[in-house]
């Protein structure tokens, strides 16, 4: 079962997600679950995408991410997200094609970031299913 104390030992701000949700920790909790349960799932479409080299198709599910993970304060998340969202914008906004954007992914370091966000993707479900 999922907990504030759970969270915050996972390293999120738990306390600032509440704030943000009217100080209502049972809706929180539930919202958490929602994002993690992932009925768009975002996390599976970023993956898929990048995996496949649509590097363009990989933005909207990481941007969405983006914003939903620091709108629940989920900080050990949130962080690889907006770094994963902000650099395929910088990248579409240049007007790089998904190979050199796929390029400049693998130079840069960035599947290790995809790994990340899947492994505490991962955590996050192991909480709940407790």
């Amino acid at each position: 079962m999922l907990t504030v104390e759970k969270l915050r030992s996972f390293g999120a701000d738990a306390d600032d997600g509440i704030r943000r949700l009217m100080g209502n920790e049972s809706f929180y909790l539930r919202m958490v679950t929602m994002a993690c349960k992932d009925d768009k799932n975002d996390f599976g479409n970023m993956k898929a995408a990048i995996e496949a080299g649509n590097m363009h198709a990989a933005y909207d599910p990481a941007h969405n991410l983006k914003g939903v993970m620091g709108n629940l304060s989920l900080t050990p998340v949130f962080e690889p997200v907006r770094d994963v969202s902000d650099f395929l914008k910088e990248q579409i906004n240049q007007g790089s094609d998904d190979a050199q954007i796929f390029k400049a992914w693998e130079e840069g370091g960035y599947p290790e970031k995809l790994k990340l966000i899947m492994e505490l993707k991962g955590q996050l479900d192991e909480m709940i299913e407790d």
